[in-house]
């Protein structure tokens, strides 16, 4: 039988290792050897896509759910039979408070402040039920102030201490947000009072062999980072250049929609009234009191008109020597050149009969200097794998990058050989740039008190879900 409310058994947190950082046992009624049984289920023997467990599955008689994040595991076991939303959104929001009490996840964040998890976890989970999740609730119950890692505490510092000069006040780095918020209202007095807000959109693109979109998405959402002093309002509005589908209102044949972003839906946090929420597609304005820590605003999807920020052309031939076989991948940034993509990472996987690989690069237009060798695109093949990983540090666009390969086979080609190229996918990151346009056109915190003049930061951020485009 399903249970939509049910006690957690355990918690517990494990490294790539297999090794318990923090164990949390709030009923009794499993045993300690349980982390490794998991373990055992999800890390051990592990094939590269094959064998790999499900968020949520059951064995003899237990029933695990976990989060694979900052390369950790963060795991609930129970006897019952959970709903797996309720189970999965409670981890998600256990995670998240962590990170907003920590600063940043990690193994050694984690162990630097065993003690401060452990008061979180007493105080949000109470003999396996669920007290609190709420990152501003638990200020007044949660005393033990983070410890930050050291590299981090070195970056907030260094921001701190020269970005009036240096940056200017206008830029940050994205490293900022990784601090923990004050436990003691008394504290904030020597803290930064600002708010980072992220306007973040992941993209689902599918083109086939001819380069047709198939599919293009975009899941986005306003993920803010408070680390405001008091209780402040904030109001911001978004630029008129959107509509919701669901807004009666909105004749989608009119060429009044002609460019705008149309919304599927739309989602908001509890804290927007049902008032709010009714007037948004009117007035693209929103006001709220923001809680402490990182919480989403509004989420939102769209699936229309989509603009895609990155075009790939494949190109394969098939030579004259069955034994043999020439690849080249052509990748364009489809986006103006005072964009930059950062990060971007190409996977071409290639037959299993493949022995060696000879591969070059080439560019066309500008050319950057680069300042460090290990900023140069670079391609290998990573044989265990059977794929070539081909990596652009800092793409600039409306530039063209080629990867061009000539592969020797262990056995003459066949139809499945060609098959096997398929699909080439790619990974990125773009600052300062989104494929829908939406804008935020003023973001003003008020707050009664005279002197008040916290610093906000804005950032747009596209990323990829899953991009990818078949070769047959």
């Amino acid at each position: 039988k399903l249970e939509m409310s049910i006690p957690i058994g355990q918690f517990f947190i494990l490294s790539p290792r297999g090794d318990t950082i923090i164990f949390k046992n709030y009923r009794g009624n499993l045993g300690k050897e349980t982390p490794q049984l998991f373990f055992q289920y999800v890390g051990e023997g592990k094939g590269e896509g094959e064998g790999e467990q499900t968020p949520i599955f059951h064995r003899n008689g237990i029933s695990y759910a976990y989060m694979h994040c900052a390369s950790l595991y963060f795991v609930f076991a129970t006897d019952r039979n959970p709903s797996p939303v309720f189970i999965m959104s409670l981890l998600s929001k256990l995670v998240t408070l962590m990170k907003d009490y920590c600063g940043v996840l990690g193994e050694e964040s984690i162990r630097r402040n065993f003690v401060l998890i452990y008061e979180i976890l007493d105080e949000a989970i109470d003999f396996g039920h669920v007290q609190t999740t709420q990152t501003d609730v638990l200020k007044a119950y949660v005393h033990n102030p983070a410890s930050e890692v050291s590299d981090l505490t070195e970056i907030v510092s260094r921001f701190e201490d020269w970005g009036d000069k240096v940056m200017n006040r206008k830029t940050m780095s994205s490293d900022a947000t990784n601090r923990p918020i004050e436990v003691q209202v008394s504290r904030q007095a020597n803290t930064k009072n600002e708010v980072f807000v992220d306007l973040l959109e992941r993209l689902t693109v599918v083109f086939n062999s001819k380069g047709e979109t198939v599919r293009a998405d975009i899941e986005g959402a306003l993920v803010m980072k408070s680390y405001l002093h008091g209780t402040p309002r904030i109001d911001l509005a978004f630029s008129g250049n959107f509509v919701i589908k669901s807004d009666p209102e909105v004749d989608l044949s009119q060429s009044s929609t002609a460019g705008c972003a149309i919304l599927d839906d739309i989602n908001f946090h509890p804290m927007i009234g049902t008032t709010q929420a009714l007037d948004f597609p009117k007035s693209k304005a929103l006001s709220f009191n923001p809680p402490d820590g990182e919480f989403t605003v509004l989420a939102y999807s769209i699936s229309d008109n989509v603009k895609t920020p990155f075009s790939i052309h494949p190109f394969i031939e098939e030579c004259e020597d069955p034994m043999a076989l020439e690849i080249a991948v052509k990748v364009r940034g489809e986006f103006q050149p005072d964009v930059v993509a950062n990060d971007v990472h190409l996977v071409v996987p290639l037959p299993e009969e493949v022995s060696t690989a000879h591969i070059s690069l080439d560019g066309h237009g500008p050319t950057p200097e680069y300042a460090d060798e290990d900023e140069r695109p670079r391609a290998v093949l990573e044989r265990p794998r059977s794929r070539i990983s081909w990596r652009i540090p800092h793409m600039l666009g409306l530039r063209d990058h080629t990867m061009r390969c000539r592969l020797t086979l262990s056995q003459p080609r066949s139809p499945s050989t060609i098959k096997a190229i398929s699909p080439i996918s790619i990974d990125y990151e773009i600052p300062m740039y989104n494929c829908s346009n939406l804008h935020i056109t003023y973001l003003r915190i008020v707050e009664r008190s005279e002197g008040y003049a916290p610093d906000k930061w804005l950032r747009y951020v596209s990323q990829a879900r899953s991009y990818i485009v078949h070769t047959y």
